[in-house]
This record gives C-alpha cells, sequence and structure tokens, in this order.
C-alpha cells in the first residue's frame, strides 16, 4: 500500500525527510499526551524547542504565542503551565499543552487522537473551538480519530471503523443523523443514551 501527501508516498520517506514533515506539515497529538511530553523537561523548554526545529522563532516569541494559545484553550494560568513539567500537571493539562505545541507548528494537517478523551465537558469545548478555529484560519485539514461523536458531529466527512474496514463513509450530517451499518448504529444510540437528559 501507499499512504500519499504532495504526490509523495509517505511510507518510503527516509527519517530525515520525515523530519521535516513531522510537526511543521503534518502535525500529531497523541490519546496520551503524557507520552509525547519529555517528564523532565518544562514545557515551555519543549514548545521552544519544536518551534526552532523548525524556524527561527527566539524563545520569547514560542512563549508569547503559547501564551495566547493557552488562554484560548482554556488553561488560566499560562505561565505557570510554560514553566510547569508535565508530571506537575493533570491530565487534561498535559492534553492541552500537547495541542498546543502542535497548533503553534501551524501544520497543514493534524492528526488528532482522541483530542477530548481526558478531559471534562468545559475544557472538550475549548479544545473543541480551538481545533476548529484553527482549521478556519489555516485552511489545514484534521483528521479526528475518536469515539466522540460530538466531536464527529463537528467534522465535515466522517469514516466508520468496524474491525478496521471502513463500514460507512460519508458527510457526518447525515451519516450520523441517518446511520445505515449496525455499527453507526449503536455508536449513535449509546452517545444518545450518554446524554444529559
Amino acid at each position: 500500500g501507499a499512504l500519499r501527501y504532495g504526490g509523495r508516498d509517505l511510507l518510503r520517506l527516509s527519517e530525515t525527510a520525515w523530519r521535516t514533515l513531522r510537526g511543521a506539515v503534518i502535525g500529531f497529538v497523541f490519546q496520551n499526551a503524557g507520552a509525547s511530553l519529555c517528564a523532565v523537561r518544562t514545557v515551555g523548554s519543549q514548545i521552544a524547542e519544536a518551534l526552532g526545529a523548525h524556524g527561527t522563532v527566539s524563545e520569547d516569541e514560542a512563549r508569547r504565542r503559547a501564551l495566547l494559545l493557552f488562554a484560548r484553550l482554556g488553561l488560566p494560568d499560562g505561565e505557570r503551565l510554560w514553566a510547569s513539567r508535565p508530571f506537575e500537571l493533570s491530565g487534561g493539562m498535559q492534553q492541552r499543552a500537547a495541542l498546543a505545541a502542535a497548533l503553534l507548528l501551524r501544520p497543514r494537517v493534524l492528526l488528532a487522537d482522541e483530542p477530548t478523551g481526558a478531559l471534562d465537558s468545559v475544557s472538550r469545548r475549548a479544545v473543541m473551538e480551538a481545533l476548529l478555529r484553527y482549521r478556519e484560519e489555516t485552511g489545514g485539514a484534521v483528521l479526528f480519530v475518536t469515539h466522540d461523536l460530538s466531536l464527529a458531529r463537528r467534522a465535515d466527512r466522517v469514516v466508520i471503523l468496524s474491525e478496521g474496514r471502513v463500514a460507512e463513509e460519508g458527510p457526518a450530517a447525515s451519516v450520523l443523523a441517518a446511520p445505515r451499518h449496525p455499527v453507526t448504529k449503536r455508536l449513535a444510540a449509546a452517545a444518545e443514551r450518554m446524554r444529559p437528559r
């Protein structure tokens, strides 16, 4: 098989070629954000390093941009977050810090694996809005991997997988409003049962 972006087969790229794409062209936010952050370094130093690796951004400029984005993501004390090490943060704060690091690089494609999974409803809303705003401002694409149908409903298109195969796909509004495949029907029913009354 092949995985293509910009006419290049990503599966055949060297590590050096991947380094130019990773983060700046294709960004990643993993489900367990804490695993992608170095435990012994401050969040700020990691963000500054990532921005510096893909351009000539000073640490002060990286800090300024990060603090603005932290506020957008609903993080109340950005200065403290910048100076904290990941183990000093809750899982939700780690998730939003990793998301901020990915968004600051402004990739053309952002792969977000369960980006709202570890968050409370207020934080989830802030993250969803930040991701959608990023998409509008940059024209980039966001690929959500999620079981969260409230997030999937905000997508343009959905692809429902069952046992590694495509079960159903199409515009999010029509697929989720009138699911045809049993897996999609079960997801929709479960989401409806969990909805607050």
